[in-house]
């Protein structure tokens, strides 16, 4: 985006090689910087581990508040003062809802008859949801064009049973069952997407730079092979998602596949964190279409699509990288 002519900002959470300079944000390409590099620090006091997180252009900033409020003020400043006759990438990737569980009282206070702990997720949930209205609102106000001017968002895991829901999706954020990595996304370019529409073809998040690149006139040559495919047409005109195969993940222990309506697990009881090979080995086959809930494995009565997504995985997971 920075090399295509893009103005760029990032307005939150950061999370990627913070006690490397070279690693932060305004050496990878981005002309502004507003947040945290770390996830999981205090709202309030923007302490992690001890330590001060908040952050301007790279540098210590001190300003006082709750963070998701900061988040959505900063994102909507920089709206507010964008020079249009240049395009902007604002990258926003709120820390909530996440634990700390913490809140402002008044939004506490709209959810009495939760638990606790529920409560206080509700209400980070309806303060993100605020700031987010903050940054469309200053879209409005600044009369960015419709037109030209898409929205994108995303959760980045699936939630946890005992705070947020996950409907009928199985498991929970930590793992490779569809509760853990299937997520909501909305896509907002009025004239271009139709309102209301909705995609049920599986589409991944590496997908979104292919599916950008076009539009925005980006030169992905000099990138590293992309994982990912460009997806408009499927967000756009409903055409079956570009993918042959879906990787969700290959580690040492555990991984998932999908290729169409199935699905492969290998060890799904396992964490991706995991450092140690598990006593027990499991392998599971779904039909993610007809069996979103993931109850029903049928390895052994599909032993042909078994073996083709085995191998597969099997391929895959020769080329990654070994983990540190």
């Amino acid at each position: 985006m920075n090399e295509a002519g893009y103005q760029t900002a990032i307005v939150g959470k950061w999370h990627l090689g913070h006690n490397k300079p070279e690693y932060l944000p305004l050496q990878r390409g981005f002309d502004q910087q507003y947040g945290h590099y770390n996830g999981a620090l205090d709202y309030f006091t923007h302490i992690r581990d001890g330590g001060h997180d908040w952050h301007k252009n790279d540098k210590r900033n001190d300003d006082e508040g709750y963070a998701t409020d900061l988040i959505g003020r900063e994102a909507a400043r920089i709206i507010a003062d964008h020079d249009k006759s240049k395009s902007l990438f604002l990258y926003v990737p709120f820390n909530a809802p996440h634990t700390p569980l913490q809140a402002p009282q008044k939004y506490i206070d709209r959810y009495p008859d939760m638990p606790m702990r529920r409560s206080v997720y509700a209400a980070m949930v309806t303060c993100m949801d605020d700031a987010i209205g903050t940054i469309v609102d200053a879209l409005n106000e600044n009369e960015f064009p419709e037109k030209n001017t898409l929205i994108f968002f995303c959760s980045d895991n699936g939630g946890i049973p005992s705070l947020g829901s996950n409907r009928e999706l199985r498991a929970s954020k930590g793992t490779l069952y569809e509760g853990g990595v299937r997520v909501p996304a909305v896509m907002v370019l009025p004239g271009r997407i139709k309102a209301g529409s909705e995609v049920n073809e599986p589409l991944h998040i590496v997908d979104l730079l292919p599916t950008l690149a076009p539009l925005c006139y980006l030169n992905t040559k000099k990138c590293q092979p992309l994982d990912g495919k460009n997806g408009w047409a499927t967000i756009t005109r409903g055409e079956p998602s570009p993918h042959e195969f879906i990787l969700l993940n290959a580690t040492p222990f555990h991984g998932a596949i999908r290729m169409g309506d199935w699905k492969l697990i290998r060890n799904g009881h396992v964490s991706a964190n995991n450092t140690a090979k598990p006593k027990k080995q499991s392998w599971e086959l779904f039909n993610i279409a007809d069996d979103p809930s993931e109850k029903t494995d049928l390895k052994d009565e599909h032993p042909e699509i078994f073996a083709k997504l085995k191998a597969k995985l099997a391929e895959l997971s020769k080329e990654a990288v070994k983990p540190n």
